[in-house]
């Protein structure tokens, strides 16, 4: 039986050039075992290394970050570089 995390990362990883594929992949083997303030910390370097939020596709490793995490946005929430939306 596939996953839910397999699912969403073959729906992640079709939107991808092979050379980013390539990429991602290396990546997530590199951090199975990670912690999440060890993924978060990329998601960190990133915007700190842009001065900015940063993108989804701008972060090698968004899929893996994203499998573990949730939508893009969740992510920059747990990373504290947003705050999180109220609900209405």
């Amino acid at each position: 039986m596939i996953s839910e995390e397999n699912i969403i990362l073959r729906e992640e990883k079709r939107g991808l050039n092979e050379e980013r594929r390539i990429l991602e992949d290396k990546f997530a083997e590199e951090h199975k075992n990670s912690t999440d303030k060890e993924l978060l910390d990329v998601v960190r370097k990133k915007a700190e290394e842009l001065e900015r939020l940063p993108k989804k596709h701008e972060v090698v490793g968004f899929v893996c970050i994203k499998a573990r995490f949730g939508p893009w946005p969740r992510v920059l929430e747990k990373a504290g570089l947003k705050e999180k939306k109220a609900k209405k």
